[in-house]
């Protein structure tokens, strides 16, 4: 269904990133969207400016990050960031993995310095090879939303703002684990940075057992004050 082109120059590249390295200790945090931010390497300064926005700078090594524990159960994230819509330079991704596991399953959208258009990733670090693939989306100044989603079959879609760009089923990628995420930034060189303007995730409803009986219990309670 989607034409791919494998990126052979991405691969490479983020494969000497380390995204699975451990938090540095110097990491420096900010809140965002309600969520603790950390930088990943230590060495980016993130900052939230006066619009609320998070800002993400690239490091000498042209890679910076800011990572938080997601929710138990997350199946969907999102988030919005500014894209220049020029080809070398600072640019946007959102990554989502569990840095807990051994072998983490990494999934990621957004933008790449030096390509045209927008990608998509899934790999198993470790296990199997790195899978980018083009979204054919060519990339445009201005503001847009990545999200990825787990839907309970154990696919995985991508979203690019609210359009279905990719998707990988269970049996050729497993059914990973949503525990981190990574608001990244890549670019040609250190001191760029990516903006990062809301972020958002998804678990699960609760039963509808418990949310009617706390509401029939808070109907029960009114009634009774109001005797």
């Amino acid at each position: 269904m989607f034409k791919t082109r494998l990126i052979v120059k991405l691969v490479f590249t983020l494969s000497s990133v380390a995204l699975l390295a451990s938090f540095s200790a110097t990491a420096n945090t900010v809140t965002f969207a309600g969520y603790p931010f950390q930088s990943l390497y230590g060495t980016e300064n993130l900052v939230i400016d006066s619009s609320g926005n998070l800002l993400v700078p690239t490091t000498a090594s042209d890679f910076g990050g800011a990572s938080t524990a997601l929710p138990t159960g997350t199946t969907l994230l999102s988030t919005t960031f500014l894209d220049s819509g020029v080809v070398v330079g600072p640019a946007a991704e959102l990554w989502a993995q569990d840095f807990a596991a051994v072998h983490p399953y990494e999934t990621a959208i957004g933008a790449f310095s030096g390509y045209a258009d927008y990608y998509f990733l899934y790999r198993i670090d470790g296990v199997g090879s790195e899978t980018f693939l083009t979204t054919n989306v060519a990339r445009t100044a201005g503001s847009h939303t990545a999200a990825i989603e787990l839907l309970s079959n154990g696919t995985v879609d991508f979203l690019l703002d609210n359009a279905l760009v990719g998707s990988v089923n269970s049996s050729a990628f497993g059914i990973p684990v949503l525990g981190n995420v990574v608001l990244t930034a890549n670019g040609s060189a250190a001191g760029q940075q990516a903006t990062f303007t809301s972020f958002a995730v998804v678990t699960p409803e609760p039963p509808y057992g418990p949310c009617l009986i706390g509401a029939f219990a808070a109907l029960l309670i009114v009634r009774t004050r109001s005797r």
